[in-house]
């Protein structure tokens, strides 16, 4: 199971380039397949005469090439106060404040940009603004979507996941890794748990005529979202044809799909409502944050201090007094607190739904229980 994510991508990225048409391996094999199963390569960087000065990098050799041979000239440089508004925008999703301003204004070092830049980007804000932008591919709501629109329970622990993800600036291949299979990583923790909510996303119709074709129709949003999402590829279509637009044959939308199969089910209780619930899993707060061998060490510790102390009580009780009260502790303490059954015959308070065996006992006879045999005790407690 821990090779569903590298299994998962590889297998789309193979099936996509085996199923091109022409990939049989006749003449050169990069002759017949599509755009998007080529490989990069480097552009050739287009030269400029005229408009050379205002290149500030390689790129803008490309869109400069074509205002030259338009013979159009580009817009003048934005002033201060305008980059740092688009800034703000683009990083934070906000504009900057008047003091914003004004600092940065003030501020006459060569690499100002560059500490604005980074000033933005350890701003808590800035994975509010990028991180919804993820949140609209993956299809993130609060509710189901469909018809009583119910509430998801729990959604808002992905949401923040997904902002904490941008702001500790995660790898991205451990983003996406922990939202396919997170519960499946060795080092467990909470968040890595919650990152699984990616899965249950999307539209879940709350009251099916065919609930197995609701089941199937969220299977489908699932590999379609993280199609779209993760690989910039849709595989919907091949749900009921091969692809026309995409070398994807049904087939292997249907291997895909499987790695999603056998999730937390999907119906439990009376009705043909899929219960919301069902996905939720009720975890530990502080799972994957506590070192269990340090707690169990200082358990061990505290146990056998303990212990000592209690026979170190217990002695000097001992040599004091004698034997006397302590059994007289022992028998008060265990006092209403320990039955005993005799099934040497029968009992009143025991009662046999079947025959059962009879075995020796610590004291007297002993009742042996089959694994389909139970033992009901008419006891108040």
């Amino acid at each position: 199971m821990r090779m569903i994510v590298p299994g998962l991508l590889v297998s789309l990225l193979l099936c996509s380039s085996a199923s091109s048409p022409g990939s049989s391996g006749d003449g050169n094999p990069f002759e017949s397949r599509r755009w998007c199963d080529l490989p990069l390569t480097a552009s050739e960087i287009p030269e400029l005469t005229r408009l050379e000065s205002r290149a500030l990098s390689n790129i803008d050799h490309f869109w400069l090439s074509g205002l030259e041979q338009l013979g159009i000239e580009p817009a003048p440089e934005a002033d201060s106060v305008t980059l740092l508004r688009r800034l703000h925008y683009v990083i934070a999703g906000l504009p900057p404040t008047p003091a914003e301003v004004e600092s940065y204004l003030a501020d006459s070092s060569p690499d100002r940009w560059e500490s604005r830049v980074d000033q933005l980007l350890a701003d808590p804000q800035f994975g509010v603004h990028w991180g919804r932008h993820w949140l609209d591919l993956v299809r993130w709501a609060e509710t189901d979507s469909y018809e009583r629109d119910r509430l998801k329970p729990g959604a808002w622990r992905y949401r923040d996941w997904v902002v904490n993800a941008f702001n500790s600036d995660m790898p991205y291949d451990q983003f996406l890794t922990l939202q396919l299979a997170g519960d499946e990583m060795e080092e467990e923790s909470l968040d890595h748990h919650v990152a699984t909510g990616f899965l249950h996303l999307g539209i879940r119709d709350d009251e099916p005529a065919d609930p197995l074709q609701a089941v199937f129709d969220d299977l489908d949003g699932m590999l379609d979202t993280t199609c779209r999402s993760m690989l910039a590829i849709s595989m919907g279509c091949a749900r009921c044809h091969d692809h026309k637009g995409d070398p994807i044959p049904a087939r292997d939308y249907y291997r895909m799909l499987s790695f999603f199969e056998g999730l937390k089910p999907y119906k439990t209780g009376g009705g043909n409502g899929i219960n919301t619930g069902n996905f939720v899993r009720k975890l530990p707060v502080d799972l994957g944050t506590d070192d269990f061998d340090r707690s169990l060490e200082d358990w061990r510790r505290e146990r056998s201090e303990r212990l000592a102390e209690v026979r170190y009580l217990i002695q000097e009780v001992r040599e004091r007094w004698g034997e006397q009260p302590l059994e007289e502790a022992r028998a008060a303490l265990w006092q209403g607190q320990v039955l005993h059954l005799d099934f040497d015959q029968q009992n009143q308070t025991v009662f046999e739904d079947r025959e059962t065996e009879r075995g020796e006992g610590y004291r007297g006879k002993s009742l042996q229980l089959d694994q389909n045999d139970r033992l009901l005790i008419d006891r108040p407690v």
